[in-house]
């Protein structure tokens, strides 16, 4: 478990250099946010939909380079790259040895990160409802902090996982801790906009 917990988070980090843009359709802005109406696209691979600013760039695994994890199905990264950390999401999807609840695969991840990250610190959990096909499952939404080493700095991340028949899939976003708070944002409400299909 360790290892798969590494090998999600270390998606992460690998996406900080330059990559082109990718494919995806415009979305709807969600003009209920109370937030500055920003200009959506989706991500939908009959698995997987998410929806991101329009701005950012989707990266595939045909542009993968050979460090990513092949657990990791999409990476959607801030366009703006910054010299330390770049925003950004990433969508990864294990098959499990048999098949639990979404909520109980939310704290298998969560505890293994707890054990596998330095300087792990929760900031909430909230319990929601993730939409799994056209049902919802109780799943956690996580938000936290860590490092994966020593002497990186420290990140914050949030987080939804969950499962649909024995495939588990979790949704992780990363800013660093100075990032501005529009980004910060962009990036949770990607991550709170995921759904299995």
């Amino acid at each position: 478990m360790k290892l798969k917990i590494l090998l999600i988070v270390s998606s992460l980090l690998v996406f900080n250099g330059c990559f082109g843009p990718g494919d995806s359709s415009p979305a709807p802005n969600d003009s209920n946010s109370g937030q500055p109406s920003e200009e959506l696209r989706s991500y939908d691979n009959n698995e997987i939909f998410l929806t991101f600013p329009s701005n950012w760039d989707v990266i595939q695994p045909a542009d993968f380079t050979a460090d990513v994890p092949d657990e990791t199905l999409v990476v959607i990264r801030n366009n703006i790259k910054n010299e330390n950390f770049t925003a950004n999401v990433n969508v990864t999807k294990n098959e499990l040895a048999e098949q639990t609840a979404s909520i109980d695969y939310a704290t298998q991840i969560i505890n293994g990160e707890k054990n596998s990250l330095l300087e792990f610190k929760e900031i909430s959990r909230n319990r929601i409802n993730l939409p799994v096909g056209n049902r919802t499952f109780e799943t956690y939404l996580i938000e936290f902090e860590a490092k994966l080493n020593p002497t990186d700095p420290a990140l914050r991340f949030i987080q939804i996982a969950g499962v649909k028949n024995s495939t588990g899939y979790v949704v992780l976003g990363a800013t660093s801790l100075q990032e501005q708070t529009s980004v910060v944002n962009s990036v949770s409400n990607t991550v709170k906009s995921f759904k299995i299909l």
